[in-house]
């Protein structure tokens, strides 16, 4: 399978990067990135609770290209039909349990992108709060937390108050006695102080074949 990037969305996706003060593998010369094959997870994700990072209208080569700016990112999840690709805190290299069957998605972990796509920043030593940029470490997650954990029913536990770092990475594994979690009980900080979708089920236990009780539960 090819993933083309033509001279136009080459061009486009150049522009938009220098908006953001940072410069794209292919700004000064377009590459046929038809012929670059990399290992990639085909219907796959790690799950929407591991983004610290989202974008909109995004090809698979800007989401591991922003992803190796950022050493707090260790894979990315495209979606080909929504064209939004998440910049996670996990991969599946580390966490193999996590991927799980999503159609039309992609899933990279950082260790298989193409050199190409790192540029100047293919080396470099930047902190879990910073960006490289042309080779240089500026800090922008510095001062950007997220607040209180979203309360989930039948969570069992206080939750920790905050404030979180971005990245930072909640899994709600314990619940009330007689119920059971059920789905991606995920939830990390983002860039933009939200913390990141999470949908799951605390589900009853079973009794004759059926449940109980059923909570399902949809947090932002």
């Amino acid at each position: 399978m090819h993933l083309p990037m033509d001279a136009v969305a080459c061009k486009v996706i150049g522009l938009y990067l220098t908006t953001l003060g940072l410069t794209h593998f292919c700004s000064s010369q377009c590459v046929d990135t038809r012929h670059l094959n990399f290992q990639r997870k085909e219907n796959s994700s790690i799950g929407d609770g591991h983004a610290f990072k989202i974008l909109s209208n995004a090809d698979i080569w800007l989401c591991m290209e922003l992803c190796y700016k950022y050493t707090l990112c260790r894979s990315v999840d495209w979606d080909r039909d929504k064209t939004t690709c998440r910049l996670n805190v996990r991969s599946a290299t580390d966490n193999p349990s996590l991927l799980v069957t999503k159609q039309r998605n992609i899933h990279v972990d950082r260790e298989h992108f193409p050199e190409i796509v790192a540029g100047d920043c293919l080396h470099h030593s930047c902190n879990n709060v910073s960006i490289c940029i042309r080779g240089n470490c500026v800090p922008t997650l510095q001062d950007k937390t997220c607040g209180p954990l979203p309360a989930v029913p039948h969570a069992e536990g206080t939750l920790p108050f905050g404030p979180f770092p971005v990245g930072h990475t909640h899994n709600y594994t314990s619940c009330s006695i007689g119920y059971m979690p059920s789905g991606d009980p995920y939830t990390s900080c983002q860039d933009d102080g939200k913390w990141s979708d999470m949908t799951f089920e605390y589900k009853g236990y079973l009794i004759n074949g059926k449940f109980l009780f059923t909570w399902y539960v949809h947090s932002q």
